[in-house]
């Protein structure tokens, strides 16, 4: 899908602020994008270092994720790359913010699940 979700903008700009991995951010994007219409399986494909985290995402479905169901594996292979990239951001406040990204965004969410759902 080629056409932005404005708050998917917003999520993306945070992400790549945040030093987030570049693939897991495109990964995470192109999902929220395509409605969960494609698995993430699929999205990740290029990038086998993320497949135990698609594999997860794959697991919770897209409406438990737009509910707020995070994979666990996210956070592993974010606190590897910033180990690695950015070792002055803590782990534990970028997970307390992507943890609190939905509740900032529950417009958001409420938008992409009624995209969703009909």
């Amino acid at each position: 899908m080629n056409k932005s979700v404005p708050p998917v903008d917003e999520l993306q700009s945070w992400m790549e602020a945040t030093y987030s991995d570049k693939s897991l951010t495109h990964a995470l994007i192109e999902y929220i994008q395509s409605r969960g219409k494609r698995q993430m399986n699929g999205i990740c494909q290029n990038a086998p270092y993320l497949n135990e985290f698609a594999k997860e995402i794959d697991q919770l479905w897209w409406d438990n994720m737009v509910d707020g169901g995070i994979a666990k594996k996210l956070f592993s292979l974010q606190h590897d790359h910033l180990s690695k990239k950015a070792p002055h951001v803590n782990i534990r406040t970028w997970a307390q913010n992507v943890v609190k990204k939905p509740a900032d965004h529950t417009p958001t969410m409420a938008v992409l699940k009624c995209i969703h759902t009909h």
